[in-house]
């Protein structure tokens, strides 16, 4: 019988995907009286909040269409159509693209995005999710914006800069605006404020902010609160709650198949 040894990247790679963070008991409420939670134990469902496992969630899952019946990029397309307003037309189709783009020299950064791809009207969109706190996470958003942006740009003299929009989304498990009036899904955009008009389509930045998602399980009303709800908590779920053992949410709740 052959011996096979687990390469160590794809070990580690696997353990990241089943870590659970200890969150404190009063950074909020939406465990309470909720069976289905148990915040001192890692729940059984990959946690989305970690790069492994939401890459493993929104880039793997149905690459092509498997038996599940999952086609490419569908779990990431409605999650995020459902975190959209009418400011962003809604994604039909999903083409993943290459998350790494080097620096033109040997000087410059290489960018590596979580998620990288383009719909079927040609729009760019550049997917962050961070666990971790950073001060500057909007700046580092508009950057991966920029670089999305000048990727576009093809070669040739003939070249009229009618390159499609690139829209940047980024969940972050902390706060990332200072003006605490920013709600739970900010839509940013390049604004003449006297005027109150968009000047610019080309650049739209979503940022989701969890903590500022506080409901229960039971005060979830549509599915962008189902969606919050899921990518806040799927770390923390040890059972598949009777709200969402339906064709629509059970594909996200993938176990872990991995031990520790």
């Amino acid at each position: 019988m052959k011996k096979y040894t687990i390469d160590r990247t794809c070990s580690d790679l696997a353990r990241q995907a089943c870590e659970t963070k200890p969150v404190p008991a009063d950074k909020s409420g939406v465990n309470e009286g909720n069976a289905s939670i148990r915040e001192e134990e890692a729940g059984v469902f990959v946690n989305p909040l970690s790069d492994a496992g939401f890459k493993i969630l929104f880039e793997k899952s149905g690459v092509s269409e498997n038996a599940t019946g999952l086609k490419e990029g569908e779990l990431l397309r409605d999650m995020l159509n459902a975190f959209f307003d009418e400011r962003i037309a809604p994604i039909n189709k999903v083409r993943y693209k290459n998350t790494e783009l080097f620096g033109e020299t040997i000087n410059q950064r290489k960018t590596v995005f979580d998620i990288y791809f383009v719909d079927g009207t040609e729009r760019n969109f550049v997917i962050e999710m961070q666990d971790e706190r950073d001060e500057f996470m909007v700046n580092r958003a508009r950057n991966y914006i920029c670089r999305a942006h000048s990727n576009a740009l093809e070669k040739g003299k003939k070249f009229e800069h009618r390159q499609a929009p690139v829209i940047g989304v980024v969940i972050a498990n902390f706060y990332m605006h200072q003006q605490k009036e920013m709600p739970c899904i900010s839509v940013i955009e390049s604004a003449e404020l006297k005027a109150s008009l968009v000047a610019i389509e080309l650049t739209k930045l979503v940022t989701i902010e969890l903590p500022k998602f506080n409901k229960r399980i039971e005060d979830l009303k549509d599915k962008k609160d189902v969606y919050l709800f899921l990518l806040k908590n799927m770390g923390k779920l040890k059972e598949v709650p009777p709200q969402f053992d339906n064709d629509d949410y059970r594909p996200y709740l993938r176990l872990r198949e991995l031990p520790i």
